[in-house]
């Protein structure tokens, strides 16, 4: 009876104690969210165009309007700070800043030490011919082709894998012969996409481990289903 009566009382608490824990979630472990909100939100920025580019301390490109959005949803002062990137992804690890926007993508090896936010953009990769219209070539065509592409990137791999040839450059404006490139890269150079995706690429900000709250009202601020966002803004 005793047993009953205690287990009857001890209740409440325990209800009262869940409640108070899921009104805590999603919460953050160093307190980032309300960090900002008593102070600024803190950004590191890496040059990296057109995702973000410092722009003499008002950063423009497609990451500082979206982090500007989310600061205007959460009523958040925004404090600017550039560096180069493994000096902000550091800094973001060790908790002394919000978030870093760098052009980062979702297959960066930051991954392993600071958590990514939500795609804020999703871009296709093709082939691109210097002709009008949308060009039917078939797989025979392409092999025929020599595609300029930039040194050190994923796409001379890419092309080779298609057949075509490859050469290499170190700037894909110099010319107008085809190109492998971001979708974006190739309306920037004239160039019409061609044939199936060699790949995409989604981007993406960084804060740091283990903050949920900061995490989950950044999402909220971002596109639920983003395109490949520099295309859609050079659009009239």
């Amino acid at each position: 009876m005793m047993t009953g009566m205690i287990g009857r009382s001890l209740l409440p608490l325990l209800v009262a104690g869940s409640l108070a824990a899921c009104s805590r979630y999603p919460a953050d472990v160093r307190g980032s969210l309300e960090q900002a909100r008593q102070g600024a939100l803190e950004v590191g920025v890496a040059d990296a165009p057109p995702w973000i580019e410092w722009n003499d301390g008002d950063p423009t490109g497609v990451e500082a309007d979206l982090i500007r959005a989310f600061a205007e949803a959460e009523d958040l002062e925004i404090e600017w700070l550039q560096r180069d990137e493994e000096t902000l992804m550091h800094a973001l690890e060790a908790g002394d800043l919000h978030i870093v926007a760098a052009g980062l993508t979702k297959k960066t090896p930051w991954k392993k030490h600071v958590s990514l936010s939500e795609p804020v953009s999703a871009c296709k990769s093709y082939i691109g011919v210097p002709v009008s219209g949308v060009p039917t070539l078939s797989d025979a065509d392409i092999k025929d082709l020599t595609v300029r592409v930039e040194r050190a990137t994923e796409f001379p791999k890419l092309v080779e894998k298609r057949g075509a040839s490859v050469e290499r450059v170190n700037d894909l404006t110099d010319g107008t012969a085809p190109a492998a490139a971001e979708e974006y890269r190739l309306a920037e150079l004239g160039l019409t996409p061609v044939g199936d995706k060699l790949s995409k690429t989604t981007h993406v900000l960084a804060i740091p481990h283990g903050e949920n709250a900061l995490y989950a009202a950044l999402t909220r601020s971002l596109p639920a289903n983003p395109g490949c966002l520099p295309l859609q803004e050079a659009r009239p």
